[in-house]
């Protein structure tokens, strides 16, 4: 990483040629933008799944209670894990998950 930003800053500074209006945001995006797009969509993915959790729940509950396919119960525990399985497997937390 720090060959990438030194890399890119110098690019930044030949180009500034000595005004001294230089900005670090465009070399912090050149250096690690996709990296930081990655894990931001990545949280994003986490965090819709950790909403839709208990809605899983609730389906699941109203299967107990009906007279569906049996089917319709094996998807929702499958479903259910598959929320779970990004925040296990990738040891990810939310700021929601620091709470408890």
């Amino acid at each position: 990483m720090v060959p990438e930003w030194n890399q890119n800053f110098e690019k930044a500074l030949e180009k500034d040629n000595g005004r001294g209006k230089l900005s670090v945001l465009p070399v912090m995006i050149n250096s690690f933008g996709l990296s930081y797009s990655f894990s931001s969509i990545l949280m994003l993915v986490v965090s819709v799944l950790q909403f839709a959790n208990p809605q899983i729940v609730n389906l699941l509950i109203d299967f107990v209670e009906s007279d569906d396919p049996n089917w319709k119960g094996y998807i929702f525990p499958y479903t259910f894990d598959f929320g779970y399985s990004p925040t296990v497997y990738l040891g990810i937390s939310t700021p929601c998950s620091s709470l408890w």
